[in-house]
């Protein structure tokens, strides 16, 4: 070998060296919520607050915070201490809002049916929120829950509680004596079950076979009820007002509902798609909040003081339904509602891949139709609980029958305004667009009643004052708060909602040939 080449040397490790043991990663550890629990620990706060002052009202008549205030601090507590059970992972926090939501669960039923001197359901106002809260907290729990059991339990009991309270409502309502169960508790109690009910389908999802029998049960319980009013109605014709109507409208809602959860029809699957969106977007529940103080202010400042400082002929309700305060929420948050139904999915690109599914165009745009319609109905929730709250805790009847009336006219006019919003969001991809095109003409709308407050001072003979009486919405409001309600004048609203579906229609069907 040549001097030239050396060998080549390798570092070795000082005699006595070892390797390590090998070790995993360290464990990341998740941060902890600080908003969520600085949120829940002032919404505790509150909720003591709130349940003291409470108290202090029920055994002094001279307390410094009224019973609205302490209501209020009780509620946003309440809503305090639902956001932190939804975004607290942690293991103890699930287990105190589980507890919590099944503790609450039982108390209402308990105070709902608990005899004091003033006989069984005098403390129905106290028991029936707890039924929703309870649902909150445990729909909150299951969002993070891993253990099957718990899940499983959990679900289970959602499910009981609403066959129950969906067989009590029905079979104690159609008691033969009278309407006293059935207006307002067994109403009530059959609404809040249908929601558990249809917590339960979705929880269980209509793959499993369990939760697909339970929605096929919610539409058979509905038609049950449905048929019974029909032939109590037949037979007893006084049963129709309230009792029938009731029984009718809820074996409707049951109906539907079922239809909803059950149903795979590209139609009906649409319109849940799009009515899940909006409960999952924060803009829905703005929306909510505004018209609850809305509908809290209408029932405050005009319903109480006109009901305990005059007396008022009937009907009541034209003095809290009828006014600028709804019609002008109705003005403000219907482009809200309908400003993303088609320009949202412009923007994203997803329209195209809709269209491409095998579904015409007219059943995207009734599925969405629908979609923003129910949810503009739902949002009138508030106004009829205010209701509901002065029916049982003033114990005295009113004359409710005006409000079917406002009912029709309501949705009637509705359908109109959401067809409305929904072509002006099938214009363009951009929603404050949409949402301003369609804030102007609801304006338009509105100044047709003050056009024709002047033209029928000025000019009362004029033929143009017939034609802004069958477009003038707010007036037809104001007669159907009073149980006057106008054929035409709703053939031309109802027709109006067909035009403007038939023109969206054409809109999307004009991309074929863009």
């Amino acid at each position: 070998m040549s001097k030239a080449i050396t060998e080549k040397t390798e570092d070795k490790p000082p005699q006595g060296w070892q390797p390590g043991a090998e070790i995993a990663p360290s464990l990341v550890r998740e941060d902890e919520p600080r908003v969520a629990r600085t949120i829940g620990l002032v919404g505790a706060s509150f909720v003591i607050f709130g349940a003291v002052a409470l108290f202090i009202n029920a055994v002094r008549q001279d307390a410094r915070v009224g019973i609205g205030w302490a209501s209020l601090c009780l509620a946003l507590g309440v809503v305090g201490l639902l956001a932190h059970a939804a975004f607290d992972r942690d293991l103890q926090v699930r287990r105190l809002y589980w507890g919590a939501g099944l503790a609450l669960l039982g108390l209402g039923s308990i105070l709902c049916i608990l005899p004091v001197k003033s006989g069984v359901g005098a403390l129905f106002p106290l028991g029936y929120p707890c039924f929703y809260v309870a649902l909150f907290f445990l729909l909150a729990v299951l969002h993070h829950e891993p253990d099957f059991t718990i899940r499983q339990t959990t679900i289970k009991v959602i499910g009981a509680a609403g066959a129950l309270g969906a067989a009590l409502g029905f079979v104690l309502g159609n008691n033969f004596a009278g309407k006293e169960f059935l207006v307002p508790y067994g109403a009530l109690l059959i609404l809040a079950a249908l929601i558990y009910l249809a917590a339960f389908v979705s929880l269980r999802g209509i793959g499993d076979d369990l939760g697909y029998r339970a929605g096929l049960g919610i539409g058979a319980l509905g038609l049950a009820a449905i048929a019974l009013g029909l032939i109590r109605t037949l037979f007893m014709p006084a049963f129709l007002v309230p009792g029938g109507v009731l029984y009718i409208g809820l074996g409707i809602l049951y109906l539907l509902v079922a239809v909803g959860l059950c149903s795979d029809h590209p139609f009906v699957v649409l319109t849940r798609r799009d009515l899940a969106a909006y409960f999952l977007s924060p803009l829905m529940y703005l929306v909510l909040v505004g018209m609850t103080a809305v509908a809290w202010f209408s029932y405050r400042f005009q319903l109480l003081d006109a009901v305990l400082e005059t007396y008022i002929p009937e009907p009541i309700t034209s003095v809290y339904l009828w006014g600028l305060f709804p019609v002008l929420t109705v003005t403000f948050f219907i482009p809200v509602l309908t400003m993303r139904l088609l320009s949202e999915e412009k923007r994203t690109g997803s329209l195209e891949v809709l269209l491409t599914a095998p579904v015409k165009e007219s059943t995207v745009v009734l599925g969405k139709f629908f979609a923003a319609f129910l949810l503009y109905l739902f949002l009138w929730s508030p106004w009829w609980l205010f209701l509901v709250a002065l029916r049982v805790g003033g114990g005295q009847e009113f004359d409710y029958r005006t409000l079917f009336s406002f009912v029709v006219a309501m949705s009637v006019t509705g359908a109109g305004f959401v067809a409305l919003g929904l072509f002006f969001s099938s214009l363009t991809r951009n929603q404050v667009a949409s949402a301003v095109l369609t804030f102007a003409v609801m304006m338009l709308l509105l100044g047709v009643y003050l056009l024709r407050l002047r033209l029928g001072e000025t000019s009362p003979n004029s033929p143009w004052l017939t034609v802004l009486i069958h477009t003038d919405y707010v007036e037809m409001w104001r007669q159907a708060t009073r149980g006057i309600l106008i054929p035409r004048q709703l053939l031309f609203h109802g027709s109006m909602a067909v035009v403007w579906l038939f023109l969206t229609v054409k809109v999307l069907e004009a991309r074929r040939w863009a």
